[in-house]
Protein backbone atom coordinates (compact mmCIF):
# COMPACT_ATOMS: atom_id res chain seq x y z
CA UNK A 1 0.00 0.00 0.00
CA UNK A 2 1.75 3.24 -0.74
CA UNK A 3 1.73 6.14 1.59
CA UNK A 4 1.38 3.74 4.68
CA UNK A 5 2.49 4.76 7.79
CA UNK A 6 5.10 2.61 9.68
CA UNK A 7 3.14 -0.27 11.64
CA UNK A 8 0.09 -0.29 9.91
CA UNK A 9 -1.53 -3.78 7.72
CA UNK A 10 1.04 -3.53 4.14
CA UNK A 11 1.28 -6.78 1.87
CA UNK A 12 -0.90 -8.59 4.02
CA UNK A 13 1.07 -9.16 6.84
CA UNK A 14 -0.82 -7.32 10.28
CA UNK A 15 1.57 -6.50 13.31
CA UNK A 16 -1.45 -8.76 15.38
CA UNK A 17 -0.78 -11.75 13.46
CA UNK A 18 3.12 -11.81 13.48
CA UNK A 19 2.47 -10.67 17.67
CA UNK A 20 0.59 -14.27 18.19
CA UNK A 21 2.91 -16.47 16.19
CA UNK A 22 6.30 -14.86 17.84
CA UNK A 23 4.32 -15.74 21.77
CA UNK A 24 3.19 -18.93 20.16
CA UNK A 25 6.64 -20.17 19.19
CA UNK A 26 8.36 -19.15 22.63
CA UNK A 27 5.40 -20.70 24.42
CA UNK A 28 5.59 -23.92 22.49
CA UNK A 29 9.76 -24.03 21.68
CA UNK A 30 11.32 -21.59 24.30
CA UNK A 31 13.00 -19.79 21.24
CA UNK A 32 11.81 -18.39 17.51
CA UNK A 33 13.58 -19.45 14.67
CA UNK A 34 14.78 -17.30 12.10
CA UNK A 35 15.30 -17.13 8.81
CA UNK A 36 18.97 -17.17 7.14
CA UNK A 37 19.58 -15.19 4.23
CA UNK A 38 22.54 -16.73 2.16
CA UNK A 39 24.52 -14.69 -0.04
CA UNK A 40 27.00 -15.49 -2.68
CA UNK A 41 28.97 -13.41 -4.74
CA UNK A 42 32.27 -14.58 -7.34
CA UNK A 43 34.79 -12.08 -9.19
CA UNK A 44 33.78 -10.64 -12.39
CA UNK A 45 35.41 -9.07 -15.05
CA UNK A 46 34.63 -5.46 -15.93
CA UNK A 47 34.36 -3.39 -18.57
CA UNK A 48 37.50 -1.11 -18.99
CA UNK A 49 36.43 1.86 -18.94
CA UNK A 50 34.97 1.38 -15.60
CA UNK A 51 38.23 -0.71 -14.35
CA UNK A 52 39.97 3.09 -15.36
CA UNK A 53 37.85 4.52 -13.34
CA UNK A 54 37.55 2.40 -9.90
CA UNK A 55 41.27 1.32 -10.83
CA UNK A 56 40.13 -2.80 -10.33
CA UNK A 57 39.88 -5.28 -13.08
CA UNK A 58 37.37 -7.08 -11.10
CA UNK A 59 34.07 -6.94 -9.44
CA UNK A 60 31.95 -8.33 -7.41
Amino acid sequence: MAGAAPGSVRDGHHPAVATRQIIAALVSAGRVRRAWLRIAGMQVPLPPKLQGRIGSKTGL
